[in-house]
């Protein structure tokens, strides 16, 4: 996946918890970056760097961490209240 996709994906995703109305841990895997030629992840910092802004526009977005396999993202997400 690029950058762009993940951001994406992650973007959809968010949209479909919030439709459910729910709050949730959830985890989005992003890999290790073992397949760049740096061997450093791309996906993670951008996704990570993603949630922390934009995402929370749509949710309240907390507690994101790197798990400890560091490929990926263990996020909270607690979906606001419509204002009336």
């Amino acid at each position: 996946m690029t950058r762009d996709q993940a951001i994406r994906e992650t973007h959809q995703r968010l949209l479909q918890i919030r439709a459910g109305r729910t709050s949730c841990k959830v985890r989005v895997i992003t890999g290790r970056g073992e397949h760049t030629p740096d061997g450093v992840s791309v996906l993670g910092p951008a996704v990570e760097s993603w949630l922390q802004t934009e995402g929370r526009r749509m949710a309240s977005v907390s507690d994101v961490h790197w798990a400890s396999d560091h490929g990926s993202l263990l996020v909270q997400i607690t979906i606001r209240e419509e204002a009336d």
